[in-house]
């Protein structure tokens, strides 16, 4: 559960022989601490979470009112994936911390606004130059993960059967999703793993008799 996560150590007014107790203990679970006060940890959060969950609302308003949503492919779908989560506490959460979230949304404003008038100005040299920055801070996010595509037919026991290629190849999945068929009955499911892990997940995968998509 804690394996690969971040685990945020409020380092406001602590003692050091706490916090490094605390630390101790999130590296005994797997978990990466990292340092901060509370300020800077809620400011991260309206950027990296708040902020990405209103953004996957407002791209599927957008996309359903132009009709646009029959179209819609695997990279849509990624991007939009957290607003189909239970919705229910997220007004709360947003209201506790309101300030950072509004100040996030400026700067995304401010972004897509220096993109619009790059567009306007049929400027491709500032609009190449954006994506390829966006692309290089991208990677540096950390470890890349790799996806795996799997068929699943529409039948009883598919799923365990990805749960033993799982525990046969030793993978350590960072992600899961599932497309269902066009028709309805089976689909394709995306793991996401390290990238070492690829070759070993699609060979025990393979041998439980799955179809590889890709």
């Amino acid at each position: 559960m804690f394996h690969g996560a971040a685990w945020v150590v409020a380092a406001d007014g602590a003692a050091e022989d706490d916090l490094q107790a605390v630390e101790r203990m999130a590296r005994a679970l797997g978990a990466n601490p990292v340092r901060m006060t509370a300020a800077e940890h809620d400011a991260a959060v309206a950027r990296v979470s708040h902020l990405p969950h209103l953004l996957a609302g407002a791209l599927v308003t957008v996309a359903t009112r132009a009709n646009a949503t029959p179209l819609a492919g695997g990279g849509f779908r990624d991007l939009t994936r957290v607003a189909s989560s239970d919705t229910s506490w997220w007004p709360d959460v947003l209201e506790a911390n309101a300030a950072e979230v509004v100040a996030a949304i400026s700067e995304l404003q401010a972004a897509l606004d220096d993109t619009r008038r790059s567009l306007e100005a049929r400027d491709k040299a500032a609009v190449a130059a954006s994506l390829d920055r966006a692309r290089e801070l991208r990677s540096t996010l950390g470890e890349h993960h790799a996806q795996v595509r799997v068929v699943l037919l529409d039948r009883p026991g598919e799923l365990a059967r990805v749960g033993h290629a799982l525990e046969a190849s030793q993978a350590n999945v960072r992600d899961i999703q599932l497309r269902h068929g066009e028709h309805g009955g089976g689909g394709v499911l995306t793991i996401s793993v390290l990238p070492r892990s690829v070759e070993a997940l699609r060979q025990a995968l393979v041998a439980e008799g799955f179809t590889l998509d890709g």
